[in-house]
């Protein structure tokens, strides 16, 4: 293992590593403190229906219009320790890997020149980042690939004048 390779070089390594990674699990010690932020900008495709005042539409966004993210991490002593003594680092996704999408739904309502929407949206993203398996998350996590994904739900409620 990457372990024993260490503690082949500077003997005794392996044992402080397994002794810091316990006291870690077994006291919940924070590692650091991560900030992720960023961006999808989608097409919406989708299809509208009205029926006399009432109007239902729904669809796909696809994230043809751009994106960026970024995960920000700030390690604390114990997370400098497990991982090279890195202070801090800024992950950001790798081109071409990674995928997003939403699918809406909106309702309307008209009564004389005047229409109230609600609207649902769902959007899921998952992003992936090469890392150094010598420093950092990498070294953490014993992994050269950081992903990340997620997904949220928004519901918006409007109120309009028909012009």
């Amino acid at each position: 293992s990457t372990l024993d390779a260490v503690d082949a070089a500077a003997p005794g390594t392996k044992a402080t590593v397994l002794a810091a990674l316990g006291n870690v699990s077994d006291s919940g010690t924070k590692l650091g403190d991560r900030e992720s932020s960023g961006y999808v900008r989608f097409l919406d495709i989708g299809y509208l229906y009205d029926m006399d005042g009432f109007t239902l539409a729904g669809g796909v966004g696809l994230p043809l219009l751009g994106s960026s993210s970024e995960t920000k991490v700030v390690y604390t002593t114990a997370g400098q320790a497990l991982n090279g003594s890195v202070a801090s680092e800024t992950i950001e996704p790798d081109k071409g890997k990674g995928s997003a999408l939403t699918y809406f739904l909106d309702f309307g309502y008209t009564f004389g020149s005047f229409e109230a929407t609600l609207g649902y949206r769902n959007v899921s993203t998952k992003t992936i980042a090469t890392v150094s398996k010598t420093k950092g998350l990498g070294k953490i996590l014993d992994d050269d690939e950081f992903s990340s994904e997620g997904s949220h739900t928004i519901y918006s409620l409007g109120f309009g004048y028909l012009f």
